[in-house]
């Protein structure tokens, strides 16, 4: 892309299911690979936008902005405010109430839509997303790397809960219609006319040199490191999971919302008590009180030491929780 070009909108419908790492993600502590490099039976891709590990599939239609970055002289993270109210028009002129949320989503009700990711590539400003149409839950948190059986229940169930897909909430539109609502709404909210366009022949060539690239083992499987959320995963942007094995205790497998417990398991402890908890604020004073149970202060500070509530707390590196004997 040159300085002076015009921006491009890429519009496209993924050919096969596939799970897509972040550029800095660590795809043996994020994914539960087998000997063939898959994920629950899915080939995994790592692009060059930010964000997370994401499922892609047919369900689904992605778009991309590229747009030369000396028509944004700005910090690059304010492209996620200058475009995301087109995407979420284009929602609603299909009939659905989608509105940007936090930094770079997009929800419907109190239920993430659609997340997006972007990144400085050469000239351009990239900023992908994709319109997810229908979600396969189970199908996502088998691919996820998760360190017990209960993890990965309440993941499964925790998706479902917490991202909607289109069919969630109404019949999805015909591709046609998707693409001229998208469009319209660019021409509305940015004042760009989108014509349609095809790459030329150079840029068919550069394509075919750059999935090389990214197909490159150096590129997929290079990137070595801890998790983005170092204990568990990050549902969407107030929604985490966590689990830790404390020697002397046992297993913490815990779900915040909005700052709040919204599923706990911890071993041994009857569901009765647990239930006590949910709701609650993860602090060791309140989630004692609520348990009433043997060990009940030791539990409590285990929770609280393992609940995450924000991307600051997600990053943060294990701490030893000492347990009192006896």
């Amino acid at each position: 892309m040159a300085a002076d070009d015009d921006p491009v909108l890429l519009w496209a419908r993924p050919a096969e299911a596939h799970v897509c790492l972040g550029p800095h993600q660590d795809a043996q502590a994020e994914l539960a690979l087998d000997g063939n490099g898959r994920a629950a039976g899915l080939p995994v891709l790592r692009r060059e936008t930010g964000g997370g590990t994401v499922y892609v599939d047919g369900d689904q239609w992605v778009f991309a902005f590229i747009v030369p970055r000396r028509q944004f002289p700005g910090r690059p993270a304010e492209l996620f405010q200058r475009l995301l109210p087109a995407v979420a028009a284009a929602y609603r002129r299909c009939g659905l109430p989608v509105v940007p949320r936090g930094t770079n989503d997009l929800w419907c009700g109190e239920r993430k839509i659609g997340g997006t990711g972007m990144a400085t590539i050469g000239p351009a400003l990239v900023l992908t997303g994709s319109f997810l149409l229908r979600f396969p839950a189970a199908r996502f948190a088998a691919a996820v790397n998760c360190p017990s059986p209960v993890f990965r229940t309440f993941l499964r169930e925790a998706l479902a809960e917490t991202v909607a897909a289109w069919m969630d909430w109404a019949p999805p539109p015909r591709p046609g219609r998707l693409k001229r609502a998208l469009r319209t709404a660019i021409a509305q909210e940015l004042g760009w006319v989108v014509a349609p366009d095809g790459p030329a022949a150079g840029e068919r060539a550069a394509v075919v040199e750059a999935e090389g690239e990214l197909r490159d083992p150096d590129w997929l499987w290079e990137p070595l490191g801890r998790r983005a959320v170092s204990e568990g995963i990050k549902l969407k942007g107030d929604a985490f999971l966590t689990e830790r094995t404390l020697p002397g205790l046992g297993r913490v497998t815990v779900q915040t919302a909005g700052g709040r417990i919204r599923r706990l398991a911890l071993d041994g402890v009857p569901e009765a008590a647990l239930q006590r908890c949910i709701g609650h604020v993860p602090r060791e004073d309140v989630l004692a009180a609520a348990l009433a149970v043997p060990r009940g202060r030791e539990w409590a500070r285990a929770v609280a030491s393992v609940a995450v509530c924000s991307e600051g707390e997600g990053a943060r590196r294990p701490v030893r929780t000492e347990i009192e004997q006896g």
